[in-house]
């Protein structure tokens, strides 16, 4: 909050407590800009229960063949899996380059009970060959799951 706008000169004492407030919880804080692929996207109106994010880390000079994966391969197999919400993002600030970021819509924790995503979407032969060409462009994957709180949420009005 470098520059002053005005439309906030009577919540600035506000403004000041919240951020004093976080200074003293946060350990640490990292800050991520994406660029949305939207070829790479599965959108509902809704806003899903859970996601599964994923912070993939991509080998060097592999970035456009994993691309071509998610655009031939992965997300066609999340459609057919019956996901309602899916995106992908390439890194563009704050993380390594060479990564791609995607989230994965769940109704809940039962839906980790069984396949889901990739491979629901395929048969088995199908994930076994997806997995054999995925395994030499990544380097690793991270997953972590996020459970959507309207309450503390801001949800803009539909238009």
């Amino acid at each position: 909050m470098d520059e002053q706008n005005p439309k906030l000169k009577p919540v600035e004492a506000d403004i000041a407590r919240l951020f004093a407030r976080f200074d003293t919880v946060t350990d640490s804080l990292e800050t991520w800009i994406d660029e949305m692929q939207p070829d790479m996207m599965i959108r509902s109106k809704d806003v899903p229960p859970m996601v599964r994010v994923a912070r993939t880390r991509v080998v060097s000079g592999k970035m456009d063949e994993l691309k071509a994966l998610f655009r031939d391969q992965i997300v066609p197999a999340v459609k057919k899996s019956g996901a309602s919400d899916y995106g992908a993002a390439v890194a563009r600030f704050g993380t390594p380059a060479n990564e791609i970021h995607s989230y994965l819509g769940l109704n809940g924790w039962a839906d980790l009970d069984g396949s889901f995503g990739v491979e629901k979407g395929m048969s088995a032969a199908e994930f076994k060959a997806f997995q054999a060409k995925l395994q030499p462009l990544i380097e690793s994957t991270e997953w972590s799951m996020w459970k959507f709180q309207p309450e503390l949420s801001y949800v803009p009005a539909p238009k």
